[in-house]
């Protein structure tokens, strides 16, 4: 918006139209499951001297959101107000007597970030015991470990594990009560009621379920007085034979910040780890969204985006959404080349080591016309050697990869193997047969040179 519309402003419908914008805005950056429990209550109470007041129902939410959101809602608002604007937040009488009147329970959504489903999840070796153990809690009542821990980086499908295995125990279970909060969630509603006087309410509440689930569980570190809640509250449940499920950055044993007692309850419990997936994973994971989203993307892409994004599966889903959502817009078909353009500013260092070897594998897979997941394989096919041999020339022709390196790229074969194939291809470069064609041609789509 220009300078010149900043004045325009005033009237309250001008404000309410860029106040839809800000909260458009925030839903995107920090999505639904945040916005809908801190951002959702927010609104304008003053538009003046190029400063927007903005109020909260109650202090503990105005001082969670300006330690944690300002800079997003400031950002949002200068967007849609005017590069000038200044943004406060106050505490709004009105808000506060509205949410007072309303009686509002602790968070026991589903909302609409938590929409993820077990049946479109993608098991593999990286997450199998995980996956295993959620679909036993779900449908097997012998199921004795109480409770279930999850645990692993970012991105390896901790969320999407609990949210499913959440709205597939509603859907099995109607009648049983079922909460999928955060961590963050249950400490700011643990507060929440504690200021407001409604501990019994929240206490009777979550005490009651028959299925807890919480995520970023090492959120809760260093919160004593939650700790301590929590602890009871899982007592409660495992007395009245309810069940609770925990995701966590880290082994609970690991979790600094979390009392001994509590940290030997979740130690009791069933441990599993959710690991980085690997290749194989990583595509059939790609395929899944591509067809769930009907996004049809080509092959190659696909390939391309597994073998480049390898550590964060949220970025994996996000570089398929954004190329899907890009070919929808244009209503075609985008290629390789075009997808490395688009998604140069979201993948790591686009010309790097690891890059340029996913680039030389997906390449030779697209020009030899072998799908990625048997050129890792074990087949023997004559194609597949060829193509692995081609690749493990390029690689070590164009990138800066040892034979130990480049025996891994390609399936995870040994030194000795590559050593071999190097041989058999700089022999057929020497007699100029098809092999010397198939390495310029591929070398030049790369730009890399004779």
């Amino acid at each position: 918006m220009e300078r010149s519309e900043v004045a325009a402003i005033e009237t309250a419908s001008e404000i309410g139209r860029a106040w839809d914008e800000v909260r458009a805005a925030l839903l995107r950056a920090v999505g639904a499951q945040r916005f809908q429990h801190w951002l959702d209550r927010l609104a304008p109470v003053r538009h003046e001297n190029g400063t927007l007041t903005l109020g909260t129902p109650n202090r503990f939410v105005l001082e969670w959101i300006e330690s944690r959101y300002l800079a997003e809602i400031a950002k949002a608002v200068r967007a849609a107000f005017g590069e000038g604007t200044e943004v406060k937040l106050a505490v709004s009488g009105a808000l506060f007597s509205r949410e007072r009147a309303a009686a509002p329970r602790p968070p026991d959504a589903p909302r609409a970030a938590r929409h993820r489903r077990l049946d479109a999840f993608v098991p593999g070796a990286s997450n199998r015991a995980a996956y295993r153990a959620v679909t036993q809690l779900l449908h097997d009542p012998r199921f004795a470990f109480n409770p279930l821990v999850m645990y692993g980086a970012s991105g390896t499908g901790k969320t999407h594990l609990l949210q499913g295995l959440a709205s597939a125990y509603r859907q099995e279970k109607p009648r049983q009560k079922t909460a999928c909060v955060t961590g963050d969630e249950f400490s700011g509603a643990f507060r929440a009621n504690l200021r407001q006087k409604q501990i019994k309410r929240f206490r009777a509440y979550y005490r009651s379920l028959d299925l807890f689930v919480v995520d970023d569980f090492q959120h809760l570190a260093g919160k004593q007085q939650t700790q301590q809640e929590f602890l009871h509250t899982f007592d409660a449940l495992c007395n009245r034979g309810g069940r609770v499920v925990i995701a966590s950055g880290s082994h609970p044993g690991d979790l600094a910040g979390i009392g001994d007692r509590l940290r030997q309850r979740l130690v009791a419990g069933l441990v599993v780890k959710l690991s980085t997936p690997d290749f194989r994973a990583r595509l059939a994971i790609l395929r899944n969204e591509n067809a769930r989203m009907r996004r049809q993307l080509p092959e190659d892409v696909l390939v391309y985006l597994a073998r480049r994004v390898t550590r964060n599966m949220r970025d994996l889903i996000g570089g398929v959404t954004r190329l899907g959502a890009y070919a929808s817009l244009e209503g075609r078909m985008i290629g390789l080349e075009e997808a490395r353009t688009l998604l140069a500013d979201q993948l790591d260092g686009g010309t790097g080591k690891d890059d340029l070897g996913a680039q030389i594998i997906a390449e030779v897979c697209r020009q030899c016309d072998v799908g990625a997941e048997d050129f890792g394989g074990a087949s023997r096919r004559r194609r597949l050697v060829s193509a692995r041999k081609l690749a493990m020339y390029l690689l070590r022709a164009h990138g800066d990869f040892s034979l130990r390196e480049i025996g891994a790229l390609v399936g995870g074969r040994k030194a000795s193997t590559v050593r071999s194939a190097l041989r058999d291809v700089e022999a057929e470069l020497a007699r100029e047969g098809p092999a010397a064609a198939a390495a310029a041609r591929i070398a030049g789509a790369l730009g890399l040179g004779a």
